[in-house]
């Protein structure tokens, strides 16, 4: 076959614990496990809901991953039963709670030593925004109560690049978390160290400048600068308003409702999807 190219997008799961080293990747496996080891939904609307189910882990290079799929669809998980209109007659039913009927599926892989789940992109399947909706309802309950977690997908980073090389940079917003030892550019690794130091799992930051015309100096000042930096893996750009750096108009621009999608290829029909999956979010981070 000829090669195909399959693109996917990333979630970044942090858990803010004082857990260290083996500790701290069991607490990441224990998410997984949590969450597939029985039926867990979460309602998307009024007819349709999400759950994951169970995986299989592999193991590649001393390096443990999960694989699996997600499905949404109709469901009645939250109700004991139904009315059904059979023969201009309406009768009550007892539903089966535990499935979802007709699901469309996705497939996702979980790295617990990278805290990073992928989604494959397909096609009416699920969404990166069910995804995401469906850990944010679950995972808080798969934690120690003095921890915290932090459920991001990886924003689009070339508004990142746009901002740094703007010709000036008027408004600047963005929220950022801390990192679980991402590798950074200097700044951004000084401003991440910064936060943990002061025990900051969260920082949202606005600034203006005073002068419209000359705008803000952001790579000379940590926090402008350093938290971009975390931004790119680790935040949302809020709101940037720019003059590019090829002239025009000002314009605002923005990356929290643009997810960054990332591809990987396969060559021929013997190609491991899955392990190829692996390596790929592996090279990346």
């Amino acid at each position: 076959m000829p090669s195909k190219k399959l693109k996917f997008y990333i979630i970044n799961v942090k858990l803010q614990s004082h857990k260290e080293g083996n500790q701290r990747l069991q607490a990441y496996e224990n998410l997984i496990i949590g969450l597939t080891s029985r039926p867990h939904f979460t309602r998307l609307n009024s007819v349709e809901a999400i759950t994951m189910y169970e995986p299989f882990s592999r193991e590649e290079n001393g390096i443990k991953y999960y694989y699996g799929t997600i499905g949404k669809g109709i469901s009645f998980f939250d109700k004991d039963e139904i009315s059904v209109l059979s023969n201009n007659n309406v009768s009550k039913e007892v539903v089966e709670k535990n499935r979802i009927l007709e699901p469309k599926t996705g497939e996702y892989l979980f790295i617990p030593s990278k805290h990073r789940f992928a989604l494959l992109k397909q096609p009416n399947s699920v969404s990166i925004y069910d995804f995401e909706k469906f850990l944010r309802d679950q995972l808080h309950n798969y934690i120690a109560p003095d921890e915290k977690i932090e459920i991001d997908f990886e924003k689009e980073p070339s508004i990142i690049e746009e901002i740094f090389s703007a010709e000036a940079v008027y408004k600047l917003s963005y929220e950022i978390s801390y990192t679980n030892s991402d590798a950074l550019p200097a700044q951004g690794e000084l401003f991440d160290e910064l936060l943990k130091e002061n025990n900051i799992g969260k920082l949202t930051v606005t600034a203006q400048a005073d002068h419209h015309d000359e705008g803000m100096n952001i790579k000379e000042v940590d926090f402008l600068g350093g938290g971009i930096e975390v931004a790119r893996n680790n935040g949302v750009i809020k709101t940037a308003k720019i003059r590019p750096i090829e002239g025009g108009r000002v314009k605002t621009i923005y990356n929290n409702n643009k997810p960054l999608v990332e591809e990987m290829v396969l060559i021929n029909e013997n190609d491991n999807k899955t392990l190829k999956w692996f390596q790929k979010i592996i090279n990346l981070y």
